[in-house]
């Protein structure tokens, strides 16, 4: 089971989904996937990151580095994924998306 590193996220993660993962010019993968306790509905769910230095043999604890998403026309809200790509070198961008939690 991935267990996340950060406090922001404590329940068990049970459910993996929408994974997207990027080969740095280093070898190293990364990956950018959803997560929570459960498949059905948003509640407790976080875009995760971890890595990989062994082609995804293993990989690192994942942890949160979106922690607080905004909340947006007073609605709150939680990044419900997101798509990481390499521009060159070990340069990385990550589109997230946000979806209305209210």
């Amino acid at each position: 089971m991935l267990q996340p590193k950060s406090d922001a996220c404590t329940a068990s993660i049970v459910a993996i989904a929408g994974a997207s993962i990027a080969v740095l010019g280093s070898g190293r993968w990364i990956c950018c996937l959803r997560a929570g306790p459960t498949k059905i509905g948003s509640a407790g769910k976080h875009s995760l990151v971890t890595r990989s230095d062994d082609e995804g043999r293993t990989w690192s604890k994942a942890h949160d580095p979106w922690p607080n998403p905004p909340t947006i026309d007073d609605r709150p809200g939680l990044f419900w994924g997101g798509a990481i790509s390499r521009i060159k070198g070990d340069e990385l961008v990550c589109a997230l998306y946000w979806v209305d939690h209210s």
